[in-house]
């Protein structure tokens, strides 16, 4: 908590769509899924910084599976962030019904998305 973040790295599978992207907030850009970089906003680099304090994040398990019923559908994912003092937290899990995932992620997953769709 309260550490200054220097990139974060978000990988999800939602089934048939894999999607890998990093927020490089020392630099102000990030990266979705190919090597071009696309720039962060103020307002984004904000947002990004703020998001395990906001989300609670640092309260999560660092991994999340358990059994469920079967079914056709499926998320993985995997939330990283590289701290200043180069250090990491990790946080990841596989769910087929969405029942074991951590109370904030569909919010976090929400913010995250939303800077990766403004890749121009």
């Amino acid at each position: 908590e309260g550490a200054e973040i220097r990139r974060i790295a978000y990988y999800r599978n939602p089934g048939t769509l894999v999607q890998k992207a990093v927020f490089d907030l020392e630099y102000e850009e990030f990266f979705v899924d190919n090597p071009d970089p696309h720039p962060l906003t103020e307002e984004q680099v904000k947002l990004l910084k703020e998001l395990p304090d906001k989300w609670g994040i640092t309260k999560w398990d660092s991994w999340y599976e358990g059994e469920e019923e079967s079914g056709t559908g499926s998320l993985s994912w995997k939330l990283v962030f590289e701290l200043e003092d180069e250090t990491y937290c990790v946080y990841g899990g596989y769910t087929s019904d969405m029942t074991h995932l951590p109370e904030t992620y569909s919010d976090v997953n929400k913010e995250l998305v939303s800077v990766m769709k403004s890749a121009k």
